[in-house]
């Protein structure tokens, strides 16, 4: 592993605090009802781009705790500023490690897909 992908580990391990406050958020709690109802060998999986030169929406800026952000604009002229991370192999795995340890990632041209069984073993919750 490279020092900037040991780095970059360490950075959302020490994060993992802040992540779990989120969830404990009064308006996500709906959802992660629903996602503590699956069985616990339920199939989770989690697809999102990938970043390709000269296709996505380029990195604008980032931030001291090294996240990205893209300049996204609407119809109507009104412009945003997104955090749109792209994490490392690694990092993805490394995300759901706690719930199984079967994690497979798939790689395409655009896109990733990150899909893994609960473990029934290891508490058998999705992990959000």
């Amino acid at each position: 592993m490279s020092n900037a992908e040991h780095s970059s580990l360490r950075y959302y391990s020490d994060r993992a605090p802040e992540y779990e406050e989120i969830y404990e958020r009064p308006e996500r709690q709906t959802d992660l009802l629903a996602l503590k109802e699956l069985e616990p060998s339920a199939l989770v999986c989690f697809i999102d781009n990938e970043y390709v030169e000269g296709s996505s929406t380029p990195i604008s800026c980032t931030d001291d705790r090294g996240n990205t952000y893209q300049q996204r604009f609407l119809k109507d002229g009104k412009e945003f500023k997104v955090l749109k991370n792209f994490p490392t192999n690694e990092e993805l795995k490394s995300a759901v490690a706690k719930w199984s340890k079967t994690a497979e990632l798939r790689k395409f041209n655009y896109y990733w897909c990150l899909s893994y069984r609960l473990d029934p073993s290891g508490g058998g919750e999705c992990g959000c």
